[in-house]
């Protein structure tokens, strides 16, 4: 139980490397580039600015105990549209990136980075399949072990999409 109270066992599971985490900042301009219209791709897809660098850490403020610093994870959890993307039409990115807006203007919230657990984008994926290397399997199985973590861990902060994806 105790790797599901402390930010030593979230820290871990990025030194490994088998874990990104995408920076809130990142998906919400994604989501809001209305030139672009692009979807959000997996991680072998992505640029180095869409991650989140550095550990995991944080603290509650001592006049608003509700108050943290540092770092928050947001792990979502929803239904993949598709077997070979999750959100094909940026339904769900449009949706995460409403949420992440609004938790940055909380008074909880406001003085954290926030970093985001994707699985499409935390995760090496093997799309197309048979794209994903010998060392990207490794990490993709270490970095499966690990998905309870991120949605479980009492300093993360789980959010569910309940939406059902059209077609599903």
């Amino acid at each position: 139980m105790e790797q599901f109270k402390s930010c030593a066992s979230l820290n871990a599971a990025l030194d490994n490397d088998s874990t990104a985490l995408l920076r809130a900042e990142w998906l919400i301009k994604l989501a809001e580039d209305e030139e672009e219209q692009e979807k959000l791709g997996h991680r072998g897809e992505l640029p180095e600015e869409a991650f989140y660098e550095g550990p995991v850490w944080q603290y509650r403020d001592k006049q608003y105990p509700c108050a943290f610093h540092g770092v928050v994870v947001v792990a979502l959890s929803y239904m993949w549209a598709t077997a070979d993307h999750p959100d094909p039409t940026g339904e769900q990115l449009r949706d995460v990136a409403k949420f992440l807006k609004w938790l940055k203007t909380t008074k909880d919230y406001e003085n954290c980075t926030i970093a985001v657990f994707w699985d499409w984008a935390s995760l090496y994926q093997d799309k197309p399949r048979g794209s994903r290397t010998a060392v990207e399997e490794a990490l993709f199985k270490l970095g499966l072990g690990n998905v309870n973590l991120w949605y479980c861990h009492l300093l993360t902060l789980t959010l569910m999409n309940k939406k059902l994806p059209e077609g599903r």
